[in-house]
């Protein structure tokens, strides 16, 4: 088994929406257990310097922790399948999305 903290960030839509989708489909899928779930905080796009000026939307942003007991790389997969879910469309690495999953830590028990 493993712990896991896991990045949720959204920036166009309904984001708030969005976070709680992304935490009900975590828990849902059973992905995590014994989730701790963080704040919202909002932030500010991190943006290179030549990004359109409509992609400056502000981020929302939390961090849930857990067990997981898939191996690293059958979780990266759930995780994309769940941003697929909740409707993530490829516009480019610096664009803005709809929800964004990020494995930040993951260790052994």
């Amino acid at each position: 088994m493993h712990k896991v903290i896991l990045g949720i960030g959204t920036n166009i839509g309904d984001r708030f929406f969005f976070l709680q989708r992304a935490v009900n489909l975590i828990v849902k899928d059973k992905l995590i257990s014994n989730v701790n779930v963080s704040s919202i905080y909002e932030s500010k796009a991190l943006l290179p310097d030549d990004a359109p000026q409509d992609w400056e939307k502000d981020f929302l942003n939390m961090a849930i922790c857990g067990f997981c007991k898939l191996q690293p790389l059958d979780l990266l997969k759930k995780i994309k399948l769940i941003e697929k879910t909740i409707g993530r469309k490829d516009r480019g690495f610096w664009s803005p999305r709809e929800i964004d999953i990020d494995i930040l830590a993951l260790g052994m028990l």
